[in-house]
């Protein structure tokens, strides 16, 4: 079954609809869900998107709007608002030697270390800005 890693962008949300909606969102954000999972993911943003319009009268109604890149990343956006990504993984087990894939926890910044063992990876992440190891999630990659 396909795995996928949802990530996302967030803006500052123009009224208590888009508040709503992007709170909701959020609670997504460094995801990783199967196939089975997405398809209900967007189910329940519609139906959230349904409700928040209804809810919020007063605001202008919110055009949730999903779309698929290459039958294999899906997106959700809300202009102005926020867009999450469902980036699909091909194959991953937690990181202790070979290629890792490194995301960024606060950006969502994913970088590639290369034929590193689980010590070169750790110093090399160590000796970033934030040097902090709490704000990476690491996966080794299998070739």
């Amino acid at each position: 079954m396909k795995q996928y890693f949802i990530s996302g962008h967030f803006y500052v949300p123009k009224n208590k609809a888009h508040k709503e909606l992007q709170d909701f969102a959020q609670t997504f954000q460094h995801c990783l869900i199967d196939e089975q999972k997405l398809n209900e993911l967007k189910s329940a943003f519609k139906a959230k998107t349904s409700d928040v319009n209804w809810l919020n009268k007063r605001c202008q109604d919110i055009d949730l709007q999903a779309r698929s890149f290459d039958k294999k990343n899906f997106m959700f956006i809300v202009d102005s608002n926020f867009q999450l990504t469902a980036t699909l993984i091909e194959r991953f087990e937690l990181a202790t030697t070979n290629n890792y894939l490194v995301i960024h926890r606060p950006t969502g910044t994913t970088f590639t270390l290369e034929d590193k063992r689980q010590g070169d990876m750790l110093d090399h992440i160590m000796a970033l800005d934030d040097g902090d190891l709490g704000n990476y999630m690491v996966y080794e990659q299998w070739m």
